[in-house]
């Protein structure tokens, strides 16, 4: 069975690393500087073999304030759209604000399932007193196929809310509140830990927030440890652009590298960027995979040879419109009609359809009123012959009528067959 734990965060303050120094610089000049911060990001995904990094990271005061995403898909897994995060702050005040959000996820584990629809978080930190966090999750459910082991999501969960996954998927952590040594707190909305029994074991974080203020003491830092050394990351921006050079939104960019199965992807926003972070060094790749209605691919749809090595780069694109559509060809027909010496419509008289340089010769054959039609006929000169007739007739002596010409319109053509000669006069 699903459950839900509810554990409450402790309240005391969190000491924030927001401390500003007054630097003299002039005889009765002051400047306040200190190392407030705030960052925020959307998604971070370390299922599988799956590694997506922060996306849509946002920071104060490095930048950028804004940053928005509009779908990261996840292969075999899922989706998730409407990714985004902001950060501020006010040095001179020493407060700092982030959040963070996504308007859908959809999650298959095989297992279970995690659904939600708006999910949103916030740190607000003010000077006085521990930072202020918020999360929000509309709609969200963890359920199991063929079981009732279900289970819908707090929509305002209490801090560090744990939630078991159905059939041992994993555990989710909602409203996760961690209190960092440098006096910030982390809120994360979602933090599924997926377990070994799936097939794409490891973390998923939805709506990230971290914020620090000014007016509380960290705690006290153990002695630096040496680092090893951190792999150099980079990153990429794919633009679009429409043959005017205006920026187009909307178009889908895909991102490869050799030797690797995974091929994320992510959608232009209303500038007609968007950003691959947090790669390792390598050469990349950047394809165009979709375009908006009215647009066609370009014919060069791939930029290679992309050299990541801690650096950044910028590759752009031209999306061509599509071209229209031709007209759709105009189909016409041929009846013929078979009639007696004496006027009267004559039944069973089968005909044969031909046309110049086509090796094709559909037949069909009169029907009660003597008539059988020929349509859906493209444009072209075709000609009409009789092949066979009833007993007691035989076939006229001009037994084909030629340039027919059928371009969307609607041709009769008329026969008189003869009664067949006895040999008695």
């Amino acid at each position: 069975m699903a459950s839900v734990m509810k554990g409450v965060a402790s309240r005391s303050a969190l000491g924030a690393a927001c401390a500003a120094t007054l630097l003299a610089v002039t005889a009765g000049t002051a400047h306040a500087g200190g190392d407030c911060t705030s960052y925020a990001y959307g998604l971070k995904s370390m299922l599988g073999p799956f590694d997506t990094g922060k996306v849509a990271k946002s920071a104060y005061p490095e930048g950028p304030a804004k940053a928005d995403v509009a779908k990261v898909r996840l292969p075999g897994i899922g989706s998730v759209e409407g990714i985004g995060s902001t950060a501020t702050g006010n040095a001179a005040a020493g407060t700092t604000k982030s959040t963070a959000k996504v308007a859908d996820a959809s999650l298959n584990l095989r297992l279970a399932t995690l659904t939600t629809d708006a999910v949103t978080s916030s740190c607000d930190a003010m000077t006085t007193g521990s930072p202020v966090a918020t999360v929000r999750i509309a709609g969200g459910a963890a359920s199991a196929p063929m079981s009732s082991a279900n289970v819908d999501l707090p929509a305002n969960p209490e801090p560090n809310t744990t939630v078991t996954l159905p059939r041992g998927a994993g555990q989710l952590v909602l409203n996760e509140q961690i209190r960092n040594r440098d006096g910030s707190l982390t809120v994360n909305a979602v933090h599924l830990r997926a377990s070994k029994l799936t097939p794409f074991p490891g973390d998923l974080i939805l709506a990230s927030s971290t914020c620090t203020a000014e007016g509380g003491q960290s705690q006290p830092r153990p002695p630096q440890q040496p680092k090893p050394p951190k792999a150099d990351l980079g990153s990429i921006t794919s633009r679009a652009y429409d043959t005017d050079g205006a920026r187009l939104p909307g178009v889908t960019f895909e991102l490869k590298r050799a030797k690797s199965s995974m091929s994320p992807t992510c959608t232009g926003d209303n500038t007609g960027a968007c950003t691959f972070d947090e790669l390792r060094r390598g050469t990349y790749k950047v394809c165009v995979v979709d375009v908006p209605d009215g647009y066609s691919k370009p014919e060069k749809d791939c930029r290679e040879d992309i050299a990541i090595n801690g650096n950044h780069r910028n590759v752009s694109f031209v999306i061509p419109k599509a071209k229209p559509k031709p007209p759709a060809q105009r189909l016409g027909s041929i009846t013929t009609r078979a009639v007696d010496t004496d006027g009267k419509r004559l039944p069973g008289v089968a005909f044969e359809l031909k046309r110049a340089k086509s090796s094709m010769s559909p037949s069909c054959t009169g029907n009660s009123s003597g008539a059988c039609t020929f349509d859906k006929l493209t444009r072209g000169t075709y000609k009409v012959c009789v092949i066979d007739v009833p007993d007691g007739y035989s076939k006229p002596k001009k037994d084909c009528r030629g340039d027919i010409a059928i371009d969307g319109n609607h041709r009769n053509v008329k026969f008189v067959i003869p009664a067949a000669n006895d040999g008695k006069k």
